[in-house]
């Protein structure tokens, strides 16, 4: 199924390469050294945590209800259900309020329903509605991630951002599940055992909307300094006062960033 699906969006794939004419680097130490790069890369690190430590947690959890497999196996599907409807909803109120600003409240929710609904959780229907409303906003990464790294690096330099954060959030994915494991509580099968990565999972979740609030006011001040350059090394080589960044990130600018 992966193979047949990957052949038909290769197929359908139009590349853009003539118009962008794009800088091909395997390292970029000017992304490496940029902010930017920095604050995308801690969002997919507090992101990849989250994501997967629930993602292949709820499944188990819906068992230590005291349900089966086949009850667990559709609390995994409904994840996925919530993605159909979820992404290309992000994906429209990203257009129009900015990829940042969706970003941002798209992970706090995220963050919220983690401690209000999966730490009391104790029955089928409560778990069902909590998976179709994390499966809806928990992936916003992968719908807001490319324009987030245009407008850091532009559209020559996207290529050696993304490969970047491919990279970094291999590694973090990696490592969830076992740190998921590891935070489970032993002992006999019960919902309590999830507490901890219930708790994890919130504050990853919260952390990654403080990540991205940063990043904003520093996209905002960056873009006022460069005076509206969408290219060039400019980008990545002008340098924004840490002090007038965070100071954006508490004035009140629905910037569509």
């Amino acid at each position: 199924m992966c193979l047949g699906l990957n052949v038909i969006a290769c197929i359908l794939i139009k590349s853009r390469d003539n118009a962008v004419k794009p800088t091909i680097k395997v390292f970029d130490k000017a992304i490496w050294t940029s902010f930017g790069c920095v604050s995308i890369i801690a969002w997919a690190m507090f992101t990849m945590f989250g994501y997967v430590t629930l993602m292949y947690n709820l499944g188990d959890f819906t068992r230590s209800l005291g349900y089966d497999s086949h009850h667990a196996s559709t609390v995994s599907t409904m994840t996925a259900v919530g993605i159909i409807y979820g992404r290309p909803i992000v994906g429209v109120l990203g257009d129009k309020i900015g990829p940042c600003n969706i970003t941002i409240i798209a992970s706090w929710i995220t963050a919220l329903l983690a401690f209000a609904m999966w730490i009391p959780c104790r029955n089928y229907a409560t778990v069902i509605v909590f998976s179709l409303f994390e499966g809806s906003l928990m992936g916003t990464m992968w719908v807001t991630l490319a324009s987030l790294a245009a407008s850091i690096t532009g559209l020559k330099r996207m290529r050696a951002m993304l490969s970047a954060i491919w990279v970094s959030a291999g590694v973090f994915g990696f490592a969830s599940p076992i740190i998921g494991i590891a935070l489970k509580a032993g002992g006999k099968a019960r919902p309590e055992q999830y507490q901890h990565p219930a708790i994890f999972v919130g504050l990853c979740y919260f952390m990654a909307g403080v990540v991205v609030l940063i990043l904003k006011g520093w996209l905002i001040k960056r873009n006022e300094l460069i005076g509206g350059a969408r290219e060039g090394d400019k980008l990545l080589s002008v340098r924004v006062p840490f002090g007038q960044g965070l100071k954006e990130v508490f004035r009140f600018r629905l910037c569509k960033v």
